[in-house]
């Protein structure tokens, strides 16, 4: 399935964490997330809205509503959304490439 995404306008989509740990997880401070076209050089960074969210007991899923703000100069055509948690970090955080398919 290929997601829809209109050039020049906000795209509203969802991202589930999940502990995968044994142990309780709370963020230290909230991360900083990328998301872009995967055929863009340039991503827009933010901040993870994490401060609600509390603890994540061991093997539970806390869903995030996400924004992106496809560029008005994006190509139309296949494309892929990319979405990474914890960006330059020392580990490879979380992350996805999704396909779409982007229109005017």
């Amino acid at each position: 399935m290929r997601l829809h995404v209109n050039a020049g306008r906000p795209f509203h989509f969802r991202v589930a964490l999940t502990n995968t740990s044994k142990r309780p997880f709370r963020f230290k401070s909230c991360p900083v997330y990328l998301e872009g076209l995967s055929s863009m050089f340039r991503h827009e960074r933010h901040v993870l809205n994490c401060e609600p969210v509390g603890t994540i007991a061991p093997g539970r899923r806390v869903i995030f509503d996400m924004v992106f703000h496809a560029p008005a100069n994006a190509a139309i055509g296949n494309n892929g959304l990319d979405w990474e948690l914890g960006w330059k970090t020392a580990q490879l955080g979380p992350f996805a490439d999704v396909p779409v398919r982007v229109s005017r």
